[in-house]
């Protein structure tokens, strides 16, 4: 049920700043993520996981850290999106980081090994488009991704677009969050 679907997200964004404004932050994946034995892990040079749907990558992400309830691991979504390119305008050397254009022309490049780093943190404007948890009014495209990627010139980090629930393709992937649980 979309409806649902939707207020849980909107329940889960409510948990996620109420952590932030306690503990002063989260961690966004500093890499996208990539599969190992069919679990998700976030390390650099290594291939993305990509392929994958938008729900999939969000019960990856959720499941990321399942032995612990200390914390908790989601799909990112547009607010962890929108502060962590704000963030990294502010911290690093780009600071129209958002308008960024994509530096990794061509193919699909292993985590990490792009020259779009912004503060340690790697690919929001290149590579691949990210799954992210944001919603559309669109009953055909209701997924949304975030970010630029490798064949896609003139698109930026801040890039939103819509695309539907079973879209999968070589060009989408994804990047989980983690906050401490209140």
């Amino acid at each position: 049920n979309d409806k649902e679907r939707k207020e849980q997200i909107v329940e889960q964004v409510k948990k996620e700043k109420a952590s932030i404004s306690k503990y002063g932050g989260y961690y966004i994946g500093r890499y996208e993520a990539r599969k190992k034995n069919e679990k998700m892990t976030v390390i650099k040079n290594d291939n993305l996981w990509t392929n994958i749907t938008q729900k999939n990558a969000s019960i990856q992400s959720e499941n990321m850290y399942d032995l612990t309830k200390s914390f908790t691991s989601d799909l990112v979504n547009s607010y962890a999106w929108d502060t962590t390119i704000v963030f990294l305008q502010l911290c690093g050397t780009n600071s129209e980081y958002s308008k960024q254009n994509n530096l990794n022309i061509g193919s699909v490049s292993e985590t990490g090994t792009t020259n779009d780093v912004q503060c340690n943190i790697y690919d929001m404007a290149s590579n691949v488009t990210e799954w992210t948890t944001e919603t559309s009014n669109d009953a055909n495209f209701p997924c949304t991704l975030r970010g630029g990627y490798c064949s896609g010139t003139g698109i930026s980090t801040s890039y939103r677009t819509y695309s539907n629930t079973s879209n999968n393709n070589e060009l989408i992937g994804f990047r989980p969050i983690l906050y401490i649980n209140i």
